[in-house]
């Protein structure tokens, strides 16, 4: 995607996403969309010959097909189209050795008002319930590279920072314990019905860089064990 001042949210997981099951899912949550997120450009691979390709609700079969070939390693379904637009969204799946990463980015103009917040919250939560991520996070996609403490990313071995939301599954909430987690230093913790929880360290996901943000997010990596060097992180 363009040099766009983008909201990203990010989850990890170690789940087969490329069931028929789960790609029913994902289909309905992103390819059949018509509203504000129907996306105009396919991505996958071989398939779409490596370059982006228009894309509408007659081409599911094609989206759902990128799944089904493992040569095809990133697919993305985005309004990113070249015509001017005033909301820009990108969705997509990296599949990689250890974890798969599924991804949603928009830009920050979507965000006028606090119902659009929930709604990519909501769709947050959608993710979470079909691919059971072992983490993930939301926050500002320019802040979180900044923040990032291990720049290869293996989530599969050390947690990569402390963000505005940071979702923990079952792979690190045994590796870190739930009591631990649910005592965290945050603005607001969630247990989730299916155990996993979620630690936020503001109110307010576009005040990432204000001091008090700033003390929050350096507070509970200290708690978590977080460092800047991958050798000292928890594991």
């Amino acid at each position: 995607m363009k040099q766009l001042k983008l909201m990203d949210q990010v989850f990890w997981t170690k789940k087969d996403l490329r069931t028929e099951e789960i790609i029913e899912k994902l289909a309905q949550l992103f390819a059949i969309r018509e509203d504000e997120f129907k996306p105009t450009i396919l991505y996958g691979g071989k398939l779409t010959h490596s370059r982006n390709t228009k894309f509408d609700s007659s081409k599911v079969s094609l989206f759902k097909k990128c799944f089904k070939e493992e040569s095809v390693l990133r697919i993305t379904l985005t309004n990113n189209d070249k015509e001017e637009k005033d909301v820009i969204f990108g969705f997509t799946i990296d599949f990689a050795r250890f974890s798969t990463v599924v991804s949603f980015q928009v830009t920050h103009s979507y965000f006028s008002s606090h119902e659009k917040l929930l709604k990519f919250l909501s769709i947050a939560e959608n993710i979470c319930n079909i691919i059971r991520p072992m983490y993930g996070e939301i926050h500002d996609l320019e802040d979180s590279n900044e923040l990032l403490c291990d720049n290869t990313y293996r989530v599969h071995e050390c947690l990569p920072g402390v963000y505005w939301y940071n979702y923990f599954g079952k792979y690190y909430i045994e590796k870190i314990g739930k009591d631990k987690l649910l005592s965290s230093p945050a603005s607001k913790i969630e247990e989730l019905g299916n155990g996993d929880i979620i630690v936020y360290t503001s109110d307010n996901p576009f005040d990432y860089s204000s001091p008090t943000s700033r003390k929050s997010q350096k507070k509970l990596r200290k708690y978590l064990g977080i460092k800047n060097k991958r050798k000292n992180n928890i594991f």
